[in-house]
Parts: structure tokens; C-alpha cells; sequence
């Protein structure tokens, strides 16, 4: 059709085809959030543990492939900043986790669950001080349905969950999502280690994700419609023009 040879056309269909390839990519990119949603999480193989650097970065998710992985941190604890997690014991009884950011040598942040303690007092179980080298295993953050454990209303100093969405507005500097269960310390804790938490895990299908990717497929194909039905009203806009009597001469008409 000689009409998308024109220049304006010829712009219209490159706005399409970006507009096209963005949509196209912004709704594959959701749909890689809800495939990520629902697969199960598993173990990395045995091996020594990595740099937490080198799975991820903070502000992004915990990448599924690598939760319950062993890994090395440096850093400083912020006992200022430490918190408590009510939760059960193996024995049915209740106590807490004790759970303080450590500022890594970069200056990012890790939440790191350094272990069991049965006071309620935040500020009980202190932190070394000084530089400490922290190995542990890299979990998610924890699922609302867990709020349950904990009681109603709790004091100041202890949350119901660990939440990076709860810690992000608790806690200053660049934070790593997830948290690290502390298994060994240099030098030693004297709290008592949480037990490994269950490492095959499916944190379900996220519905918004899913139609956020289907929204942004249906702006790409109104695209393609729009860009379609606007082709055919100019073509026939054209058509119309040149088939159309030509106007009569009125100078020649009084004459």
C-alpha cells in the first residue's frame, strides 16, 4: 500500500513497533514475577559459602534457586536497630527470635536472625561489637500467613513477621530483601541457633503480577487495532478525495 510509504505513516509504524516491543516486554517481565511466584524453591548445592554480593543486590528479590544457600558475611551489628519475632519452639512453647540488621563492609544492610532468646526485652541480647564474620543460610522474606504466631498487639521492639516490605520503613540504609539465619559467628554467639527452616517452599500465584502482565499484552494489541483503524479511515479519506467531482469554476459560471 503506497499510503505507508508517506512520512507520516512511516513514523506512526515506528511508534507502533516500539510501542509494541515495550508493552510486549513490560508484560513477559510480570509474567516473570509470577513464574518466580509459584515455583518451588529449593537448595543450591553443597558447596562453601558465597558472598552474598554475588547473588543478588539489594532492593531486589531473593533469587528462588538460591534460598536456604549458605553464605559469608562482614560486617558490624546495629544493636540500636535490633528487633524480636515472637515465635513457637519445637516444644510448643513460645520465645522469640532475635533478629538485628548487620551493615555489611559496603554499607549495605542483611536482616540476620542470630538466634533464640526467651526475654522480651529487645535490648537483652546484645550483639557483639566490633567487626563480625557471619555465616548462614539466605531465606525469603516471611509470608503474612505467619502473622498468626504472634500475638495481637505487640510492644515496641518486636514485629510479628520478618518483612522487608515492614523493615524497609523500621530500618536506614540499603537493604538487602530477605533475611540470613545466623549458623555460625567469629566471634561465637551465646544464643541459641534457629533450626533450619523449611527449604521447598511455594509462595503461590500472584494474581496482581498476572494482570499487570495481561493488562500491558491488550495495550499492545489496542495498539496494533488503533494503528489499523486509523490506516483505514485515511485510506479511505484518500479514496473519497479522488473520486469526489471536482468543484465548478464559479468565475466561469457567471460568465
Amino acid at each position: 500500500m503506497r499510503l505507508l510509504v508517506t512520512p507520516k505513516w512511516v513514523a506512526l509504524s515506528g511508534i507502533l513497533l516500539l510501542s509494541v516491543a515495550l508493552f510486549g516486554w513490560l508484560g513477559w517481565w510480570q509474567w516473570a514475577r509470577v513464574q518466580q511466584q509459584v515455583e518451588p524453591a529449593r537448595v543450591t548445592e553443597s558447596g562453601p559459602p558465597a558472598d552474598v554480593s554475588s547473588i543478588y543486590v539489594p532492593g531486589e528479590p531473593v533469587p528462588v534457586a538460591d534460598v536456604g544457600r549458605s553464605v559469608r558475611l562482614v560486617g558490624r551489628f546495629d544493636a540500636s536497630a535490633q528487633l524480636l519475632v515472637p515465635r513457637l519452639t519445637g516444644g510448643g512453647d513460645q520465645a522469640f527470635w532475635v533478629l538485628t540488621p548487620l551493615q555489611l563492609v559496603d554499607g549495605s544492610v542483611m536482616p540476620v536472625v542470630r538466634g533464640w532468646t526467651d526475654e522480651a526485652d529487645s535490648d537483652a541480647s546484645p550483639p557483639p561489637t566490633g567487626q563480625v564474620v557471619v555465616t548462614g543460610r539466605l531465606e525469603v522474606p516471611e509470608s503474612d500467613s505467619l502473622r498468626s504466631q504472634a500475638p495481637e498487639l505487640l510492644p515496641e521492639g518486636q514485629i510479628a513477621i520478618v518483612s522487608s516490605a515492614e523493615l524497609f520503613s523500621l530500618w536506614e540504609g540499603d537493604l538487602y530483601q530477605g533475611f540470613v539465619v545466623l549458623d555460625q559467628q567469629r566471634p561465637p554467639t551465646e544464643l541459641v541457633p534457629v533450626e533450619p527452616l523449611p527449604v521447598a517452599i511455594t509462595t503461590g500465584l500472584s494474581w496482581q503480577n498476572l494482570a499487570y502482565a495481561i493488562q500491558w499484552w491488550l495495550f499492545a494489541v489496542f495498539a496494533v487495532f488503533f494503528w489499523w483503524r486509523m490506516l483505514q479511515a485515511d485510506g479511505t479519506d484518500r479514496q473519497g478525495d479522488r473520486s469526489s467531482p471536482p468543484s465548478p469554476d464559479l468565475t466561469e459560471a457567471r460568465s
